[in-house]
């Protein structure tokens, strides 16, 4: 007990370094926590050893038969629930002509009328989009390497056959707005940084704005992030995920989505909101960055426990026409 004791007071006096936990959540920690945690399960363990293990191998048959009745007992009460299908149910169930908006919907590339017909399909799936002359806009599936624009028809328009995009396809302005990213090794790492790419309506690339060229700017106005560490025994290989399409092992910011700001009444509140500037939501570090739409200065930030409750792994965030939810400066940086 006193070995466990010292070396619980050991870990606790290591350096404490903030970071996200767990790349799904982009929770904030002190890495020190994890010294706390060694020291709590030493202690815990060196307990169970006393008290439970060491009786256990004293009275071997006695504590079978008690783990016997235990285990029976249990699956005794367990039932096994079996769900069927029911066709009956498949479809639209409930439809309030008077509470739901009129139109389509649009989803995995079949266009869906309001009684749950599919009045169109494409071959495309992925974060498909449907302009108003009727063009459709999509990649093949999830982290595929080809996305395109296609007609009402389904013929193919134009296709880029090696441009890997994720989570967001926008048009605005004629342009198309959507994410890519490019790895490079960062702290001993195979790190992705996400690019935001400009194409014009035929599918060229005519802008890219890369957050690993960015990174320095984008790094001052929020806390270190796991990654920004060098590999060490505290970041878990749990955290590493398989390698993308993009070659990369690890995801810095996790960039998940975007909106250009519409007009709306937050424009006269503050700087930040004016009409155009890029709103980006990163996952990891739980932050939500307002870009001018110029010069691609940070204008506005929302970081983790910059807001009451804490943002926690968002996605999608939308900037609502009659509330400005948020009064948070960018000089306010950190709490």
């Amino acid at each position: 007990m006193k070995r466990a004791l010292f070396i619980f007071i050991f870990l606790l006096s290591l350096e404490s370094v903030l970071g996200y936990i767990d790349p799904s959540t982009g929770g904030y920690l002190v890495t020190s926590f994890w010294a706390f945690l060694l020291g709590i399960f030493a202690i815990i363990g060196m307990f169970f050893r006393n008290k439970i293990i060491d009786p256990i191998r004293r009275h071997k048959m006695l504590s079978l038969v008690v783990f016997l009745v235990l285990v029976l007992g249990f699956l005794g009460f367990q039932q096994e629930e079996i769900i069927f299908f029911d066709e009956s149910l498949s479809g639209v169930q409930v439809y309030n002509s008077e509470k739901a908006y009129d139109g389509y919907n649009l989803y995995n590339g079949k266009l869906i009328d309001m009684e749950g017909n599919v009045v169109r399909e494409w071959d495309s799936l992925y974060m498909g989009i449907l302009l108003e002359n009727g063009d459709y806009i999509a990649q093949e599936y999830y982290e595929s390497p080809k996305f395109g624009k296609y007609t009402f028809d389904d013929e193919v328009i134009w296709e880029k056959d090696n441009y890997p995009i994720h989570h967001e396809i926008i048009y605005e302005g004629g342009k198309i707005i959507t994410f890519t990213k490019e790895v490079h090794e960062y702290n001993g790492r195979k790190v992705e940084f996400d690019v935001i790419a400009e194409l014009d309506s035929e599918g060229n690339e005519i802008s890219r704005f890369s957050l690993w060229e960015n990174l320095e700017k984008l790094q001052e106005f929020h806390k270190p992030l796991e990654l920004d560490k060098e590999k060490n025994f505290f970041i878990p290989e749990t955290h590493k995920k398989n390698e993308s399409i993009w070659g990369g092992e690890y995801d810095y910011y996790h960039l998940n989505a975007m909106q250009i700001l519409p007009e709306s009444s937050a424009s006269r509140a503050s700087e930040g909101f004016q009409e155009g500037n890029w709103m980006l939501s990163f996952r990891h570090g739980s932050m939500i960055f307002i870009l001018d739409k110029d010069t691609k200065d940070v204008v506005w930030i929302a970081i983790d426990d910059h807001v009451d409750g804490n943002l926690e792994g968002q996605h999608s965030p939308q900037m609502l026409e009659l509330l400005l939810l948020l009064n948070l400066e960018v000089e306010k940086k950190f709490s």
